[in-house]
């Protein structure tokens, strides 16, 4: 069978192993380019051979002192950038192990992307509002960009050299040209984000997290806080649609989310609810004379987009999680969908039997865990000091505290967002 219909009518929940390495949650993952041999993953920087039976170690890299936030391969591979909480991004040279420091944000990095065109140029974002273009060659950055909202993400037209998506707080997404950067940079294009959320009446102007391309670079995805998964033309500024299931939900970590398979038939996304949602991609064609908009006049922008709502679409759910799957990668390769957050594990999915030899991971006391989120709750000040514990703890096993912490912000961030699908449908 044709690895195109293992991908198409296989399940992706028939295979699942988890990876265990890490003494921390795991909220960035990155696969080397073209055969996809190694995944680079932090928590820690590991970088894993994902063609031995027993996904071994191959690098580590030191540096950081906080969770790592952004990972990124150079397009030659030789290269790995990681970027994170601690407002510092690393150039660690894979051939000579050595780490280079940068530095000069003000906040968190949120983002770190290699030049998929360039094998000199880098770019990060970060909760200051600014975008640095750098080059591996110089210590000082090619061209600074500065935003009046936090910037969580830079994204490079896969064919269009020129041509940068870049997202953030307040709603913010735009196409830059990437000539005009040591200029006042104008928008090529600005996508609206002011739009009516399809799951309920509210009109919302999310933050947009992470924006995923397409391979032939039409479409491109954005993940948004207390809001659905959006779809775009490229070339369009309105959403084309958004994909739907009465419990996914994204309010409390931010995500990442990815297309999938041979020729991008499949959306995947993580969900607070600690599932990961597949979508089967539908035909836009159809979808694009179904747009609709409507009048809201306590937005600023009086005209706001209702991209269709893909409710009935959802094609797997995938139930192994202990938590939030802030990451969701597809390999390039292999039918492997990979998944982390909160947990200290990788997850992988696949349709056919991963070839390995390492044993199953038990999941953490679920009694245990149930007890430590009613003691939190009868006891805040035990909330307090969990959230004021810093790094991670000595042990490759999940920590049910940190799950249990994570349990209660997801249920109080849900309720302040007043987050609610309200709709009968089943999957």
């Amino acid at each position: 069978m044709r690895l195109l219909d293992i991908e198409k009518k296989g399940k992706f929940s028939n295979n699942h192993i988890k990876l265990k390495r890490h003494f921390s949650c795991v909220n960035a993952l990155s696969i080397t380019n073209g055969d996809g041999q190694f995944l680079a993953s932090g928590g820690d920087v590991l970088v894993s051979d994902l063609y031995d039976p027993e996904f071994k170690i191959k690098e580590t890299y030191l540096g950081h002192q906080n969770n790592i936030f952004s990972l990124s391969f150079s397009l030659d591979n030789k290269l790995l950038f990681s970027a994170g909480l601690d407002s510092l991004t690393y150039l660690h040279d894979r051939t000579t192990g050595v780490s280079t420091e940068y530095r000069g944000h003000d906040g968190p990095v949120y983002c770190v992307q290699s030049s998929i065109h360039d094998l000199n140029i880098f770019y990060t974002t970060s909760e200051d509002g600014a975008v640095y273009v750098r080059d591996t060659r110089t210590d000082k950055p090619v061209s600074i960009i500065d935003y009046d909202v936090p910037i969580h993400c830079i994204r490079e037209h896969p064919f269009k050299n020129n041509a940068l998506v870049i997202s953030g707080k307040s709603g913010h997404l735009e196409m830059l040209d990437f000539r005009t950067l040591n200029q006042t940079p104008h928008p090529i294009l600005k996508y609206s984000t002011s739009f009516k959320d399809c799951s309920s009446n509210r009109s919302i102007l999310p933050t947009v997290g992470n924006v995923h391309f397409t391979k032939d670079g039409s479409r491109f995805m954005t993940t948004n806080m207390s809001a659905l998964p959006m779809i775009y033309d490229t070339y369009e500024s309105h959403p084309l649609y958004c994909c739907y299931h009465k419990n996914y939900q994204n309010v409390c970590t931010m995500k990442h989310h990815c297309f999938g398979g041979q020729n991008d038939e499949f959306i995947i996304a993580g969900s607070d609810d600690y599932n990961v949602y597949v979508w089967k991609t539908p035909n836009t064609d159809s979808l694009v004379t179904n747009k609709q908009y409507f009048i809201k006049s306590e937005i600023e922008d009086s005209t706001n987009w209702v991209p269709l709502r893909v409710h009935d679409k959802v094609d797997q759910v995938l139930r192994e999680n202990q938590s939030h799957p802030n990451t969701t990668i597809y390999h390039p390769v292999f039918p492997w969908i990979l998944t982390s957050g909160v947990e200290k594990t990788i997850g992988i999915y696949s349709p056919l039997p991963i070839p390995t030899t390492l044993p199953p991971v038990s999941k953490v006391n679920q009694d245990a865990r149930r007890d430590l989120v009613r003691l939190i709750r009868a006891r805040p000040i035990f909330l307090a000091y969990l959230m004021a514990r810093d790094g991670p703890d000595d042990s490759l096993d999940e920590d049910p505290r940190t799950l249990a912490l994570f349990d209660i912000l997801n249920e109080d961030e849900s309720d302040y967002q007043g987050y609610n699908h309200e709709d009968d449908e089943e999957e």
